[in-house]
């Protein structure tokens, strides 16, 4: 328990504002963070957490949190992510979600 109370501790240095989801889940609000490659800063915030806990966090990024959590499980599926992803672009958003089940839509499936 501790280890995740210092990855959300440590998560509030990355974000102006962070809203703890679960036990294990965190939104970060990004808005207002600019001139910044946000891929790059969703990897470095995921090894940022790992070398603090050894605890591995993906970090997806990403207009919306439905979008956001899609693009964080994208990290767990494909290692070559690095732990972070960074989901904007519309061909992107809907190549995704062509492939991806509805009913695994966080929001919307259960």
């Amino acid at each position: 328990m501790r280890k995740l109370k210092k990855v959300y501790v440590r998560s509030c240095q990355f974000a102006p504002s962070i809203e703890v989801y679960s036990i294990d889940e965190a939104f970060l609000d990004l808005r207002g963070i600019t001139n910044i490659d946000f891929d790059q800063y969703a990897k470095h915030i995921s090894a940022q957490c790992w070398k603090m806990t050894s605890i591995p966090v993906s970090v997806g990024i990403a207009p919306t949190k439905t979008l956001a959590k899609i693009a964080s499980k994208l990290c767990k599926q494909y290692p070559k992510l690095r732990g972070g992803c960074y989901m904007h672009r519309p061909q992107d958003i809907e190549k995704v979600l062509r492939k991806y089940p509805i009913e695994d839509v966080w929001g919307i499936g259960r």
